[in-house]
């Protein structure tokens, strides 16, 4: 069936018109006239026309309104209502409507109207920053503390920003914390007992070592004194970047070298010392620590080249002349080049750094040699340690065409 609301008033009213024509009872003489009218109202009926739509500029203006406008501002409730309003609107409408459509523009509009803005924030509480900052205030020697840890507090005491109101009562609150934290943070410049107890070293064939220097509580500088002539010493300075200094607390932890609870330090350096008897005294705040029966004495020592050749592959080849091939040679772990020669003649030369893998007791060099003349050849492997080069093993070559 047909919907009045869905056509325009003027195309319904015709159809109606048309079917207000019908008289019921007519005879046969009259059906021209019967067949008239049902011509009438099929073409009435074709004529309908679909009503346009509604009108909605109201109600878009009214919803531009509501998007420029700061919800944040008006309380929760308030806001929810215009939402609701502009929820409802059925954009469906046709003009048979309008007054639906108009309807929604003034629900939207009053809501509008009716927002209620939120009520001013109080102040931000301060209370918790400002006894934080009293408690600092009133250290009367900050001096026992370490600068590093001073400077703390007071950037944390700098950061403070004033004036919030309660809505960052969460940011005023986090600016306390970071004062408290930073007082409950507050480092004791730690007492010196500098003293040497212990020298930690791997022999090698090399005078270059790693040393480890155990120093009970804080040092400024190591001083290492020949045994045999106290006049001739090396001192090593804190501060030199060549130096590693890792602090230990009494459970063997690692702590900040400014820590309270400090009980021993581990004095790391790579350095060649020249083989001797040596004492080894620290410096603390109060001066360097006496030569005694009962100091630390250690010796350098130098261990015996490890230079042999373990192997070497393969033993004999069969190449072209020129063609390179393939060598690998495993030695003692003192060894730090390896070189071949080829009827005598140096051909190449290979650092373990390069061409090599180091191992805990051995280095394992990837090396090579060519051959450009036809014939048997003899390929001499040499190996070079500090103590300079030596000649430890042969292998052979054919060399079997161009």
């Amino acid at each position: 069936g047909l919907t009045e609301t869905d056509y325009t008033k003027a195309s319904w009213a015709a159809l109606q018109a048309e079917l207000a024509k019908v008289v019921e009872g007519k005879k046969i003489d009259e059906q021209d006239l019967v067949d008239e009218w049902a011509d009438n109202i099929r073409a009435a009926r074709l004529a309908l026309v679909k009503a346009p739509a509604a009108d909605y500029t109201d109600v878009n203006a009214a919803v531009a309104e509501f998007e420029k406008l700061d919800s944040s501002l008006y309380t929760a409730a308030s806001v929810k209502k215009v939402e609701d309003a502009i929820a409802a609107v059925d954009y469906t409408l046709n003009e048979n409507f309008q007054s639906t459509v108009d309807a929604y523009a003034d629900a939207i509009n009053a809501a509008i109207d009716a927002l209620e803005l939120k009520p001013a924030p109080g102040a931000g509480d301060y209370t918790a920053v400002d006894a934080a900052i009293a408690k600092f205030n009133a250290i009367a020697d900050k001096s026992v503390y370490t600068d590093a840890s001073v400077k703390a507090v007071e950037d944390a005491i700098a950061a403070v920003v004033r004036g919030l109101d309660e809505t960052h009562q969460a940011e005023i609150d986090a600016m306390a914390a970071a004062i408290i934290n930073a007082l409950d943070a507050l480092e004791n410049i730690p007492a010196s007992t500098g003293r040497v107890v212990s020298v930690e070293y791997t022999p090698s064939a090399f005078t270059l070592n790693t040393y480890n220097f155990k120093v009970t509580g804080r040092a400024i500088a190591i001083r290492l004194l020949v045994a045999s002539d106290t006049t001739s010493t090396i001192t090593l300075y804190r501060n030199n970047p060549a130096i590693t200094v890792t602090s230990y607390n009494s459970n063997g932890e690692v702590v900040s070298d400014l820590a309270k609870d400090i009980a021993y330090e581990v004095w790391s350096i790579n350095k060649s010392f020249v083989p001797n008897d040596y004492y080894v005294i620290a410096r603390d705040n109060t001066g360097w620590e006496a030569v005694t029966d009962s100091t630390q004495l250690f010796r350098v020592v130098l261990k015996a080249d490890d230079k042999d050749v373990k192997s070497i592959t393969p033993a004999a080849s069969t190449v072209k002349a020129g063609e390179k091939f393939d060598v690998t040679v495993v030695t003692g772990a003192d060894v730090i080049k390896v070189r071949t020669r080829v009827d005598g003649v140096v051909m190449c030369t290979f650092d373990v750094f390069s061409y090599g893998t180091i191992g805990e007791n051995s280095n394992t060099f990837n090396i090579f040699a060519k051959v450009y003349s036809k014939g048997e050849h003899t390929i001499t492997v040499d190996v070079k340690t500090a103590n300079g080069w030596e000649t430890i093993d042969t292998i052979s070559a054919t060399v079997i065409g161009e």
